[in-house]
């Protein structure tokens, strides 16, 4: 009987885990390897302290997209409950509670950031722009946690073409980023 009782213990808590890591989607992290790109371009492919600061914000950047990841699926747990396939997903399944979840986010985002500054005034700065929008999204329970890009024609208004994730009580900002439109939604 004990035995039991520790198996399964055991495998929820293996679930729990399982259920964190793929809500932390590392199928994603893929798009975080372009890091690497100022190695090979900058020619520093094969000094080690180069190499070493950017395996530390490869791994910055996967832990801050797995916070964003967190805190959206958890905004968004009631609509992805309605899809067929974002149903599926650990939070809105119920596999991973909200509470785990948003004790993970923090003390992954709290790592993340103290690595990243670690690394430099700079890169903490991006760091923690990265995280912004997710972060007063966050805080006030409501607003975007995203930043859209969108090609802009003379014909077309800034945001044609694009959906707002805004709630209703947000406001669109636009701003001009070279010849794309950069709609960000503010908390009034």
């Amino acid at each position: 009987m004990a035995r039991s009782i520790s198996t399964s213990v055991a495998d929820s808590e293996r679930s729990v885990a399982l259920s964190l890591l793929f809500a932390l989607r590392p199928g994603q992290w893929t798009k975080n390897l372009l890091v690497f790109a100022g190695l090979l371009f900058g020619l520093r492919l094969f000094e080690p302290p180069a190499v070493a600061q950017a395996v530390a914000a490869f791994a910055v950047f996967c832990a801050l997209s797995g916070v964003v990841y967190l805190i959206n699926d958890i905004f968004d747990r009631e609509s992805d409950r309605l899809h067929p396939i974002k149903a599926l997903r650990p939070i809105a399944s119920g596999a991973l509670s909200v509470p785990t979840a948003t004790g993970a986010a923090v003390i992954l985002g709290a790592i993340a950031l103290t690595g990243a500054a670690a690394l430099g005034r700079p890169f903490f700065a991006v760091a923690a722009a990265y995280l912004a929008p997710s972060r007063s999204a966050w805080r006030s329970g409501t607003g975007c946690s995203s930043v859209r890009f969108s090609s802009r024609s003379s014909s077309r208004s800034p945001s044609a073409g694009t959906r707002s994730r805004c709630w209703p009580e947000a406001r669109p900002i636009t701003g001009r980023f070279s010849a794309n439109t950069v709609r960000i939604c503010s908390i009034r």
